[in-house]
């Protein structure tokens, strides 16, 4: 293989490597980064939700907003967004969407035992099974991305709220950053082909140059005179070469004298 390939081959490598590496780390932080802004979006959207159901009544002293007509109305401004919510009790019975077929929906006791202790939850499903998945307002066979958090009322946990949006937009939005990834990454490859070939070919050419040199004085020509700049080892050989030239000229013109004495 010649070298200019040779050369050529070992910058594609390094580059490759790194275009790999970058791509990997911005492609994963891209796709943390989207889930997180989705998940804090989510929370917000609880807890504005938070704010308009946990209204309580001046007269009763008791709450008094937390109903169905409020949370439709909100999902129907959050419709855009496809966001969907889901209301518990505090005895972790699910008061809206309203039940259906008789069947008492909870939420999972590890999930309870969170939300009691103050904590949010942030996860992602795939509705499958109705009685044991969380995401009990979703639609069938929907992926989701929810968070789980608690609304507490006088230091007493009230309610808990599941609030998810279709991970279908998400996933587009991370596909559509990941296309352009991609685009800069071949881009990129043809950029670093053609600079990696146009140095192995200024490489190759400066060593052309002793080569020819070298045939030149090897005709008893005694003339040649490489020029070095003094930055790499080629030019330090490039010295090397000139003093060898200089060496051979005068070995040469005293065997002459010495032939013609």
């Amino acid at each position: 293989m010649k070298l200019i390939y040779q050369n050529m081959l070992s910058f594609l490598v390094v580059i490759l490597t790194t275009l790999g590496i970058i791509l990997y780390t911005v492609t994963s932080t891209s796709t943390t980064w989207e889930y997180n802004r989705t998940y804090r979006d989510l929370e917000g959207y609880a807890g504005n939700l938070e704010k308009i159901a946990l209204t309580t009544d001046q007269n009763t002293g008791k709450i008094h907003n937390i109903t169905g007509n409020n949370i439709h109305m909100v999902e129907q401004v959050l419709a855009d967004r496809n966001v969907r919510f889901a209301i518990f009790n505090y005895q972790n019975q699910q008061v809206y969407p309203d039940q259906t077929n008789g069947v008492t929906h909870q939420l999972k006791a590890k999930y309870w035992k969170k939300l009691e202790q103050g904590k949010t939850v942030r996860s992602t499903s795939q509705r499958s099974n109705e009685q044991s998945n969380p995401d009990l307002n979703t639609k069938a066979n929907m992926n989701y991305v929810y968070v789980l958090t608690p609304w507490f009322k006088d230091g007493k946990l009230v309610a808990a709220v599941w609030a998810g949006s279709d991970v279908s937009q998400l996933q587009t939005n991370i596909g559509e950053i990941n296309n352009r990834l991609y685009i800069a990454l071949l881009i990129s490859l043809l950029a670093a082909i053609i600079l990696s070939f146009l140095l192995s070919r200024y490489q190759v050419n400066r060593i052309n140059r002793l080569r020819s040199a070298t045939r030149r004085v090897a005709n008893n020509d005694f003339s040649v005179h490489i020029e070095s700049k003094n930055r790499d080892e080629l030019d330090d050989l490039a010295d090397d070469f000139n003093t060898m030239v200089k060496s051979l000229e005068a070995s040469d013109k005293e065997i002459k004298r010495q032939e013609q004495r």
